[in-house]
């Protein structure tokens, strides 16, 4: 399982583990994003000069009316998820798994439906 699961605090584009305040991650903005290379990526960061590029993020989701956006990315061959909450400076990645793909498919449907991707369902 990857070292990067697990719940984070946010500071703008800067994620702090929160079980492992070595783990810091900040999320970069290409200036020139393609359909192959969206306009956001995550990058390890390892001292004030030093980062490792880690994935391209995905939007795959985003709830407006709750303020959560989600993306996803794969890191050491697993498929992850990257759960922004802006209004209480929180994130998640968790692992991709099939629930999580089903309730994209729901909230995506023009219906308007909306169930939140940490449902206990």
């Amino acid at each position: 399982m990857s070292n990067l699961m697990g719940s984070y605090q946010t500071d703008k584009s800067n994620l702090i583990k929160v079980s492992q305040k070595e783990v810091h991650l900040v999320i970069g903005n290409r200036k020139k994003p393609t359909a192959k290379k969206p306009k956001y990526y995550l990058l390890q960061r390892h001292s004030a000069t030093r980062f490792t590029y880690i994935s391209s993020l995905f939007e795959w989701q985003e709830m407006a009316g709750n303020g959560t956006t989600a993306y996803s990315l794969d890191y050491q061959g697993e498929h992850l998820v990257l759960i922004l909450r802006h209004a209480s400076n929180e994130a998640e990645i968790a692992l991709m798994t099939p629930i999580r793909n089903s309730i994209v498919s729901i909230n995506n449907m023009e219906s308007g439906a909306k169930i939140d991707p940490n449902a206990d369902i």
